[in-house]
């Protein structure tokens, strides 16, 4: 088993921004919730689906 580590704040906020943008495109919407979640607390995003 193999896995990498993007320890860069700046990259890992861009790195899920694409993932996100990339799950959307194949309709897996908790995949692309769950990068933006990993934007938010990397790069301080909005989650704009979580609204109260």
């Amino acid at each position: 088993m193999t896995y990498q580590e993007v320890t860069d704040i700046g990259s890992q906020a861009l790195l899920g921004r694409l993932c996100g943008r990339a799950a959307r495109v194949e309709l897996f919407e908790g995949h692309a919730r769950a990068g933006d979640v990993g934007v938010a607390k990397a790069a301080g995003d909005e989650l704009p689906w979580n609204t109260p």
